[in-house]
């Protein structure tokens, strides 16, 4: 089971003008993967794409861009028949930014009840793995940030917990 772009990547672009109007497209590709590039290739590749795609979209239009953002899109390539575990039993994580602020929450559905400490609901930030989840976040190959910016550094105890939401119609997502 691994989640993996296929022999194409989706990459959808948003776009907001100076009046406030918004449009998303949705870009078809070539997978670069497929070629060989590595996944710090692949990141210069987007970043390339992102800024070649968005100076040509300046050049046609009249009103200025002030938002333009982009969402890459990979997919199970080899989904189980069924999930082991509940989308629902969601695992909470805020992670504090540079200035010590509580600045961005994400949840990871189905939580494994091994990354839970003995009281079942408080997630054990020593687990080997949660351990790996907070380094990519934190000091991974893409400097992650806050929506302000400022760079995520950790979560500290009492900040990573397990909660039960629905996962339909966007409900329970963690937003930072």
């Amino acid at each position: 089971m691994a989640i993996g772009a296929g022999p194409s990547v989706s990459i959808l672009y948003g776009m907001r003008d100076i009046e406030g109007t918004e449009t998303d497209m949705r870009v078809h590709t070539a997978n670069p993967l497929g070629a060989g590039v590595v996944s710090a290739g692949f990141i210069v590749y987007l970043q390339f794409a992102y800024a070649t795609l968005l100076a040509a979209i300046q050049a046609l239009t009249d009103s200025p861009i002030t938002y333009f953002g982009a969402t890459f899109t990979a997919v199970e390539t080899a989904p189980p028949q069924y999930g082991g575990g509940e989308a629902e039993n969601k695992g909470v994580f805020r992670f504090t930014n540079n200035q010590g602020r509580d600045s961005f929450a994400m949840a990871i559905p189905g939580l494994k009840a091994s990354c839970l400490q003995p009281n079942g609901r408080d997630i054990d930030l020593t687990n080997s793995d949660v351990d790996a989840f907070i380094l990519a976040m934190t000091t991974g190959t893409v400097l992650t940030v806050d929506a302000n910016g400022k760079q995520l550094m950790t979560v500290l105890g009492g900040n990573a917990y397990k909660q039960h939401r629905s996962s339909s119609g966007g409900a329970g997502r963690a937003t930072g």
